[in-house]
């Protein structure tokens, strides 16, 4: 039962990066949605200002799409 949620988080992050890393236009379009919350609440995004990236949730969704 524990091991079903064994290291979840890290490998869909490490194929998160994996998929970005091999489309430079994904990166480029997060990158520029980051800098531009940026702009708007300063250096320091919460957690409550995740809920303004809406390219990087769609970019994890499809992330779990490709490799659950």
């Amino acid at each position: 039962f524990f091991m079903d949620g064994y290291d979840t988080v890290s490998a869909m992050t490490t194929m998160c990066f994996f998929f970005v890393a091999h489309h430079p236009e994904v990166q480029d379009r997060l990158i520029n949605e980051v800098d531009e919350l940026a702009g708007r609440v300063g250096a320091n995004i919460t957690g409550d200002d995740v809920k303004d990236l809406p390219y990087m949730a769609q970019v994890y969704n499809e992330t779990s799409r490709l490799a659950p």
